[in-house]
Parts: structure tokens; sequence; C-alpha cells
């Protein structure tokens, strides 16, 4: 033993760090490998079975939450008094404007309803001959009706309701991706219980059931279904194969609820579960072929060989490059502690292998590294955030949606009392917010900047008599390049109230152009107001730290914004020349073309 110990005491660090790695790679390789084949075939098979068990459980429910949506539907649209109301009618004593009055309800309410609870389709039937149930979207005769299957199978159902798959022909398309699931019940006369008023029936996607149990699926030969009491399938999880189907017969004799059973069909093993959906006849079933479970530990097995000759026959290779590249780690962190002078923070890109002192060296480096790139990066963050968070609190002061229904009232009462000066201002303002808030997006395309520019100056006009101009110059080529959100309409705005509006006339013309150069969008706005003098030019071209102005964000938080969004080469540039006008001029990168951005 002390003969070792003297000839490996005499290796060098390279010749030690090469015979320790190879050692410690190939020695532990072999037992290794078969321990941990035998682990993990038996955790394979077991988290198999949880995972299949739990996705068939989430799928299970979101079945049941879309069942329970369509009949808490059912129930809103029954029991709506208004509904009720209009569906009883008789057309004896039923004007024709009484019935066009109830077709806007109905439309409103059904819309409504569609829109909020996500639902394909809503149809009512109506045992009236009122001309709305010529509709035919969502309203609809019993005349119509009446020769159809699930027309006939309501009637004569013990049960409320009805759930069955429309005929292709029926939505007017022969596409699979088309077909409905659909569920009708009588909406009764709250009145007189005894009296059938008509029928209300709801429509989803049979694809939307369809995604739900195509990623229930465990693997790619097992197979989730939808099936009904008379044993037809509602929706599965795609081109399954059909003989691992259990038919309705057996499901009920052979496969309790909620549990998983090992049938055999057709001389294959199959694991089966299958749970009832409340409110319907349905049963979900999930079937796992039991080969496609072993065939997951097969391939953890051929994996892990497969790994196990390639780590042996890499081994030493490996070993003798880490000998080498530990033996260069102090050169790596004097390059580095250079390079950090110099301002690169970049930290070791690979660590001593080991933890004496050189490690805990290069590892205490790396950390001082880290956490300095961290601070210099939360700092820069830290201001992004505030200009963003400065921009969200001022559009969080306006609930977008009051704002837009109060607005379209007020145009709605213009055009009613022939006010066509108010309709123009509502539709500017409207407008107005519309693209200044726009979903809360941070950036917009630039034809969308330029109508919130209009908007603005259309509504400053009909406070100022129109003495505004607003001139734009922009190639039609640039107006789908994004850019960040309002940073014209302040600056339009400080060239009226403090451009325009200081002129003796208060009129005046503003200008806004764009040119794109080397990958950079230049806009101009410039105007031929009163101008700036030139102590007030000079604080605000070199003090950053401006108040925002109470008519605007002001050209500081404009500045600020675009250099903490695109950089520093991206800025705000600022010439006056007092008594004669105004020109600003912002600069953004020319990213990609979008739409939607």
């Amino acid at each position: 033993m002390a003969f070792f110990y003297g000839w490996f005491g005499n290796l060098s660090l390279k010749q030690k760090l090469f015979l320790t790695y190879g050692i410690l790679i190939i020695l532990p390789l072999s037992s290794y490998t078969m321990f941990s084949y035998m682990q993990i075939s038996s955790l394979v098979k077991k988290q198999t079975m949880i995972s299949a068990n739990q996705l068939f459980e989430e799928a299970a429910s979101a079945v049941s939450n879309k069942v329970a949506q369509m009949v808490n539907t059912l129930d809103i649209v029954s029991m709506d008094s208004m509904i009720n109301e209009i569906i009883s009618s008789r057309t004896d004593n039923y004007n024709i404007n009484e019935q066009l009055r109830d077709y806007q309800n109905l439309e409103l309410f059904l819309n409504n309803l569609e829109r909020n609870k996500e639902l394909y389709h809503i149809r009512l039937y109506f045992n009236n001959e009122a001309i709305y149930t010529d509709e035919r979207i969502n309203l609809f005769s019993m005349e119509s009706i009446k020769k159809e299957a699930w027309f006939k199978d309501l009637n004569h159902s013990s049960s409320t309701t009805v759930w069955f798959n429309p005929p292709l022909g029926e939505i007017r398309s022969d596409r699979e991706e088309d077909r409905l699931v659909s569920v009708a019940r009588f909406v009764w006369n709250l009145r007189s219980l005894s009296q059938k008023s008509g029928i209300c029936r709801i429509d989803i996607p049979q694809s939307s059931l369809d995604r739900i149990l195509t990623s229930a699926k465990i693997s790619t030969r097992s197979s989730v279904y939808l099936q009904n009491g008379n044993g037809d399938i509602i929706a599965s999880s795609g081109s399954d194969d059909p003989r691992i189907r259990i038919s309705q017969e057996r499901l009920a004799a052979d496969i309790p609820e909620q549990q998983w059973s090992t049938i055999n069909v057709d001389k294959q093993d199959l694991l089966v579960s299958r749970q009832p959906i409340a409110r319907t006849d349905w049963n979900l079933v999930s079937v796992v072929p039991l080969s496609s479970v072993f065939t997951a530990v097969h391939n953890q097995r051929d994996q892990m060989l497969l790994v196990m000759f390639a780590i042996a026959t890499i081994a030493y290779f490996l070993a003798y490059y880490l000998a080498k590249l530990s033996t260069k780690s102090i050169h790596r962190l004097s390059r580095k502690m250079r390079n950090v002078q110099s301002g690169d923070l970049e930290p070791l890109t690979v660590t001593h292998q080991g933890n004496d002192e050189i490690g805990q060296l290069m590892n205490s480096f790396n950390f001082m590294i880290g956490k300095i790139s961290r601070l210099v990066d939360d700092q820069f963050e830290s201001g992004k955030a505030l200009k963003q968070a400065e921009l969200k609190t001022l559009q969080a002061q306006i609930n977008p949606h009051f704002l837009y229904n109060s607005l379209d009232l007020i145009n709605c009462l213009a055009i009613d009392r022939q006010v066509p000066e108010i309709s123009k201002m509502i539709v500017s303002l409207t407008d107005f917010y519309k693209l200044g808030l726009n979903k809360g997006k941070e950036f917009v395309p630039l034809q969308d900047e330029l109508k919130h520019v209009k908007a603005y100056v259309d509504i400053q006009n009909m406070r100022f008599d129109g003495g505004i101009a607003l001139v734009l110059d922009i190639p039609q080529q640039l107006m789908t390049y994004p850019v960040l959100k309002l940073t014209l309409q302040p600056l339009v705005e400080n060239a009226i109230l403090h451009g325009l509006r200081e002129k003796p006339n208060q009129n005046g013309t503003i200008r806004i152009s764009g040119t794109l150069t080397d990958k950079t969008i230049r806009l101009t706005i410039a105007d031929d107001g009163i101008g700036i003098p030139p102590e007030r030019l000079d604080s605000l071209l070199h003090n950053k730290t401006e108040p925002d102005s109470i008519h605007g964000f002001g050209l500081s938080n404009v500045r600020e914004r675009l250099v903490l969004t695109y950089g520093e080469p991206y800025d705000l540039r600022l010439t006056s020349e007092y008594q004669k006008g105004t020109t600003v001029e912002l600069y953004f990168p020319a990213n990609a073309e979008t739409d939607n951005h």
C-alpha cells in the first residue's frame, strides 16, 4: 500500500486526473447499468399507469365541464323570462313591429351567449309562425325538424335532454372536422308548465371533444373515446385502431367504473377504464394495449446498453481531455480577470474539476461575475419596467369596455338627435382611445400610430375651430413596420399646445414624414409654431430629468422609452428656431414587417 501511495504521489496532476477519471467511469458503469435498468423498468411501468390514470381523469373532468357548460346554457335560455315570453307568443295578435323587436332582442341575447360561453351555436325552435323563424341561423320553426331523428328521440325520451351528433348535411358541410355534438331540450311555458313552447339546442364542434380525448392518450397505440348508450362513438382521439374498441355490453359487464381492468380482445391484452359522464348516457373509455406499456421498458433497456458501450468507448478519451483541460485552469482564470478590467463580464465557461483551492477560486470568480452581471441587468430592467409601469398605470385608469360602451351610447344619441358634430367628435375620441390602449400591446404598426395621431388632431380641431393642419408624408412601405406605442401622439400634443397655440393666430401645420435608411426608420415631426427659446432648448436637450407635462408624456419620457426599448443608437433629437418652429426626429430599428406585433 505504501508503494502505491508513493507511486501515485509522484504522478503529475494531469496523470492523476487521467487515471482517476478512467477508473471512476469504467468500473462502476456495468453494475450501475444493470441496477438502474431494474429500477427504471419498475418505475416506468408504475409511472405509465399513473400518467394514464391522471390523463384519463383530466379528460373526464374536461368533458364533464363541456357538458355542464352546455346544460347550464340550456338552463339559462329555458328559464329566461324574455326568451320564454317571446317563444310562447302566438301569431294571431303578434304584430310585425313586435316581431321585429323580439327578433332583435333574441339575436342580441343569443349572440352574447355564444360569445361569452364559447359555444359554437345556439338554436331556438319556435312553435309559431313569426317572421323570424325563417332566419334559419339561430331561429327556426318547429315544422322544419319534425322529421329529424333527434326530434323524435326528444319527444319519446324520458330524460329532459337528448344528446346526438347531427348529420353532416344539416350543417351544410361534408368535412369530418365540421361535425357537431349537440344537446336539445324542450322549453316549457312558465305560465303553463304543461305546454311545450319550443326547443333549445346547443351545438359544439366535435373537434373540441376530440382534442380533449387526444390529449388523454398515453401512447400512439392507445385509444380514448366517448360512447353513448347505443354504442355509438360520439368523439374519439383520432385514427385509433377499431380492433381495440370495447362493445357497450362488455364495458358494462367486465369493466367497473373508474378502475383499470385487464381484458383480452382478439388475442391482445388491453388495460381498460371507463367513467360515466354526468347528465348524459355517455361513457368515457380509455384503452391501452399492454404491449405499448412494455415497449417503453424495452426501449429504455436498449438505450441504457447503448449508452454503456458508448461511454466505455469514449471514457479514456474523455479522461485525457478533462485532465489536460484542468491543467489550464489557472491560465483561463488569469485571462478572464484581465478581460474584466476592460468591461467583459462573461464568466468562465468551463470550471475547474475538483474542490481544491483552484476550483474554489474559479467558482468564487464565476459567482462574483454572475452577481455583478445580474446587478447590471437588474438595473437596466428596473428602468425599463418603471417606464412600462407608467404607461400601464395610465392605461389602467380607464376601463376600456365601459368607456367604449359609453362612447358608443353617446354616439347613438347624437345620431338620434341629428347632431353630426357630436357624432364625429365621439368617433374620433373612440378611435383615439382604442388605438392608444390597443389591448395592452407595447408595439403597434406605424399606420396605427398615425391613425392615433390623426384622431387626436381631429379632436383638437373640433376644439380649436379647425386651425390645425396635419400633413402625413410617409412611404406606404413603412406603414406595417412595428414601432413603440404612444411615441408620436405626445410629441404632436406638445407641438399643438406649446407651439401652434402660442402663436398669435393659434393656427399652423404639423408635418410628419418618414424615411428608411440602413435598416433604420427616421420619423420627423415638424411644426411652424412659436418655437423654443434658446435657453429652454438647451435645457430640453441636456436635462433628461424634465418632469412629464400634464398634457402628455413629454420629450424626456419618449426619449427614455426609446433608449430602454431599442438601445442607445435609437433616440429622440430636437431642433428648434424661435419664432419659426420646432422639429423632432425619432429613430426606430426597421424590424420585420408585421400585422400583429
